[in-house]
Parts: structure tokens; C-alpha cells; sequence
């Protein structure tokens, strides 16, 4: 039997299994099979003797290596998607700063613009909700999280309830799934519950906002939201 037309024949099944693979392997992993393959039939037709003694690498390794290869580059790229390829948050991790205790005084009512404080993130006001709701500032804080700056805003009511009003910075996060959407005058808020918390999150200016409050009610957290993007 020709020994180089059954190596040959090895080469074109390794070659046709590789390139069955969904997601095409890199050009350097063909280039490598290849060679490899290659040097392995050259060594067997040169040195036969040299070849009885030692065991030349099997092709079925070879293409274990292939696959192998193929399937680290299948993860990195479900990872890349997963992250949007910028490490960003999701809107739950950034919603559990809302619910930390403030590092920064009460920001106060903005005299020149009632009805909005004194701060401000990503060019959005934080709302004053105290004359009209009975919300007053609890306090502030600034964090960064995935790589980007979140500003948070604290409000506390007469019964002793907290929530927590955060910004994001840069593009607006993809919208959580698992939550139910409502609209309101025209305005898309998520509602979503997670660990005895409710979160309400809807994008306002290209950038994402969320409220968020333990023992809270979705609705209360809406009506605050609303009047904001008003």
C-alpha cells in the first residue's frame, strides 16, 4: 500500500474537518495543521526506519488540537458579544449603588431651576422631589464600575424608606431581561425585582437611569421616574 497517498488522504480529512467547524479557525491554525501534517509525511518517507522507532504524532491529535483551538476561539468571541466588547456593567450590578450607604452631603435645590437639585450627571438634573412627593436628599456618591462613572442621588421619605437614583455615564446599557416593561407619556421603564429590591431603569438622553429601593413599590418608583422625564 502507498503509505504517501494514505498520508495525503489524511491531510484532505483534517483539512474538510476543519473547515466544517461553524465559526472558521484562524488563518495561523490552518497554516499550522498544514505544516505540521506536512513535516510528519516527510519525516515518514525519509527516515522509515527512524519512523518504526518513535511514534510520529497521530492526525487524530492534530485535529484535537484543531478543535480545541476552534473551541477557545468560540468562547472568546461569546464573551466579546456578552460584554459588548467594553467590559460595561449590566443594569443590576449598576442598581446595587443605589442601595450603599452616601459618601457626599444632601445636594440642595437648585435656585435658578426649582424643581431640580443642584447636580447633575451626563448633562441630566437630578429632580427635587421633596415639596412634591415628601422625597428628601439623603446624600450622594460617585463610583465607577465596568470602567464607567455612575452618580448616585439619595432620597429618603417621612416612613423611613431610602431609594437610591443612579446615572450612568456613557451609551445607554442594553436593556435587563427577566423584568416586565411599562410605558408611561411615551417613555419605556423596566421593572425589574432582585434580592427584596425593585429597580426601575428607562434611558433618558442616551444614557441609562435607575431607581432603586428596598420595600419600595414599583409604583411609587414609576411616578417618581415619570415626573422626571417630564
Amino acid at each position: 500500500m502507498n503509505h504517501e497517498s494514505i498520508d495525503t488522504d489524511t491531510q484532505r480529512r483534517t483539512a474538510a474537518l476543519v473547515r466544517s467547524i461553524d465559526i472558521a479557525a484562524p488563518a495561523s491554525l490552518h497554516d499550522s495543521v498544514r505544516e505540521l501534517t506536512t513535516a510528519a509525511v516527510g519525516r515518514k518517507s525519509t527516515r522509515s526506519g527512524w519512523a518504526r522507532r518513535v511514534a510520529l504524532p497521530r492526525p487524530s491529535a492534530l485535529l484535537v488540537g484543531a478543535l480545541a483551538s476552534a473551541a477557545g476561539l468560540i468562547v472568546v468571541l461569546v464573551l466579546a458579544l456578552d460584554s459588548g466588547g467594553s467590559g460595561a456593567p449590566t443594569v443590576l450590578q449598576a442598581s446595587t449603588l443605589g442601595l450603599r450607604p452616601a459618601a457626599i452631603r444632601a445636594p440642595e435645590e437648585n435656585p435658578q431651576a426649582p424643581g431640580q437639585l443642584a447636580i447633575s450627571a451626563e448633562g441630566i438634573p437630578y429632580p427635587y422631589w421633596n415639596r412634591r412627593f415628601g422625597w428628601q436628599t439623603a446624600g450622594a456618591r460617585s463610583d465607577e464600575i465596568g470602567g464607567r462613572k455612575v452618580t448616585t442621588v439619595f432620597y429618603a421619605n417621612s416612613a423611613g424608606r431610602r431609594i437610591g437614583y443612579s446615572i450612568v455615564a456613557g451609551r445607554a446599557l442594553p436593556i435587563p431581561a427577566g423584568g416586565h416593561a411599562a410605558v408611561w407619556d411615551g417613555t419605556r421603564f423596566d421593572v425589574l425585582h432582585t434580592s427584596g429590591s425593585t429597580v426601575v431603569t428607562w434611558r433618558r438622553a442616551g444614557h441609562t437611569c435607575i431607581l432603586v429601593g428596598s420595600k419600595v413599590s414599583a409604583k411609587t418608583l414609576l411616578t417618581l421616574a415619570d415626573w422626571q422625564t417630564a
